[in-house]
C-alpha cells in the first residue's frame, strides 16, 4: 500500500517495509529485550531508518541484538525512534503485505498501517537509547559459521544455571594451535570440543554467558557461511549479513577443567548410539528419582541398563555390541547420558577408571563429555 508523505501526515520517520520481513527481524532481536524492567527504554526497540534499510536494535544492558530489514519503494524518510518492542512485534506479526510506519511528531507516536489494519503506539526519542560501547581491546576474527554453531551447540547443555556459581553460567572459549576450544560444566557433567578454525590471532580466554547462546547458535545456523567474531575484555559479539549479537562476558575465573577429564581408563566400552538411546529412554521413563539414576553393568558383548524404585518398581534393557568388555558397574544420571548420546555419532565410547571416578564419554567429532557417577 503506497502512500505519499503528504498522505501519511507526518514529518518524522516514514518507512515502507514488508510486514513478514519486519516481524521476522523483530523476532531476531527480541531476545535482548528486558523482561519486566521498570526502565521503559529497555523494553524498546530502536528503529533507525537510513540508506534504504531499517536497523533494529534492542538491549537489556548486558546483551544487545541488531538486525536489518530492507525498505520498500522510494516514499521513505530517514529518522530514528524507540518503541515498545513486544507491542510492535505483536502488531506487525499479524499484518500482511506492505506495512507503512509513520512517526507523528505532534503527539510523539507512530502509526503502523497494512491493508485495513491500523495501530498507534507511543514512542521515545532515539537519544534515550544507550547502545553498548565498542570494545577497543577486541580481537576481530572471521571464520566459518559452522565453527561457532558446533562449539556452542555441543556444549550449551552442560553450562550451569546456578546463580551461586555464576562463573560456570556460560561457555569458556580459548584458542589452541589455531583451533577454538569450547568448554562448559555445571559441576556434575562437562562438555569440551575442539573445532578446527584456522585462527592465527591469539586472545585471552573468555566465558560467554548462556542466556544469549541460543541466539548466537541461531545466528550461526542462519548465516551458513562466514561470520565475524569480536572477542574483547568485556564484550563478545558475532555478526553476519546485517545481524549482530553482542553480550557482556562473565567476569570470573573458569576452573581448570582439564583436571576433571579422566586420562587413563582401566576399562573402555563402545556402545551403538541408536540401540543405547532406545534402551536408556525406556529405563529412564520408569525412574522415580529426580536424577534418573541408571545402573550400567557389562558382560562380554552386552551392556545392561537398569533402574530400581520403591514398591518393587524395576526396569531394564540390554544392548549388544562386539566391543563391550565385561566388568563395568557404574551409576549415571540417565538424562545426562541421553543428552550425551544425542550429540554422538553412530557409536559412543565410555572410559571408566573405577565406579566412583568420572566417566569420560567420546562420540562425535572431537567432542569429549564427562559425567560424575552416582551411587546405585
Amino acid at each position: 500500500m503506497a502512500k505519499s508523505r503528504r498522505d501519511a501526515g507526518g514529518e518524522g520517520l516514514i518507512a515502507n517495509v514488508d510486514a513478514a520481513d519486519f516481524a521476522k527481524a523483530l523476532g531476531h532481536v527480541s531476545g535482548a529485550v528486558a523482561r519486566r524492567d521498570l526502565i521503559p527504554i529497555l523494553n524498546c526497540v530502536l528503529m533507525d531508518c537510513r540508506d534504504g534499510s531499517m536497523r533494529l536494535v534492542t538491549t537489556n544492558g548486558d546483551y544487545e541484538a541488531e538486525d536489518r530489514v530492507a525498505l520498500a519503494g522510494t516514499a521513505n524518510k530517514d529518522g530514528a525512534l524507540c518503541v515498545d518492542a513486544r507491542a510492535l512485534q505483536g502488531l506487525v506479526s499479524r499484518m500482511r503485505g506492505e506495512c507503512l510506519v509513520v512517526h507523528n511528531l505532534a503527539d510523539q507516536s507512530i502509526s503502523i498501517m497494512a491493508g485495513r489494519m491500523r495501530a498507534t503506539l507511543p514512542v521515545l526519542p532515539s537519544s534515550d537509547f544507550s547502545p553498548m560501547d565498542e570494545d577497543g581491546t577486541a580481537v576481530h576474527l572471521e571464520m566459518a559459521s559452522g565453527v561457532m554453531q558446533s562449539g556452542f551447540g555441543c556444549t550449551l547443555h552442560a553450562a550451569s544455571t546456578e546463580e551461586q556459581r555464576y562463573y560456570l553460567n556460560g561457555i569458556y572459549i580459548e584458542r589452541s594451535d589455531g583451533d577454538l576450544c569450547f568448554t562448559s560444566t555445571d559441576g556434575h557433567r562437562l562438555a569440551h570440543i575442539e573445532v578446527t578454525a584456522g585462527i592465527e590471532d591469539d586472545f585471552d580466554p573468555v566465558t560467554v554467558p548462556r542466556h544469549s547462546l541460543k541466539d548466537f547458535i541461531a545466528l550461526a545456523e542462519w548465516a551458513a557461511g562466514e561470520v565475524k567474531v569480536s572477542i574483547g575484555e568485556r564484550l563478545f559479539s558475532m555478526a553476519a549479513r546485517g545481524r549482530r549479537h553482542t553480550v557482556k562476558l562473565i567476569d570470573g575465573s573458569f576452573p581448570d577443567y582439564r583436571r576433571v577429564i579422566p586420562r587413563d581408563a582401566l576399562l573402555n566400552i563402545t556402545l551403538p548410539v541408536k540401540e543405547a538411546r532406545l534402551a536408556l529412554e525406556m529405563v529412564v521413563a520408569a525412574s522415580t528419582e529426580r536424577s534418573s539414576s541408571v545402573k550400567i553393568e557389562t558382560e562380554e558383548g552386552r551392556a545392561l541398563f537398569s533402574v530400581s524404585g520403591p514398591s518393587g518398581r524395576r526396569a531394564e534393557a540390554s544392548v549388544e555390541h562386539t566391543d563391550i568388555a565385561p566388568g563395568l558397574t557404574v551409576g549415571l544420571n540417565g538424562k545426562y547420558l541421553l543428552q550425551a548420546l544425542a550429540l554422538a555419532g553412530d557409536e559412543m565410547s565410555l572410559a571408566v577408571t573405577d565406579e566412583m571416578a568420572p566417566v569420560r564419554i567420546e562420540g562425535g567429532d572431537r567432542l569429549v563429555q564427562v559425567i560424575m557417577p552416582l551411587r546405585v
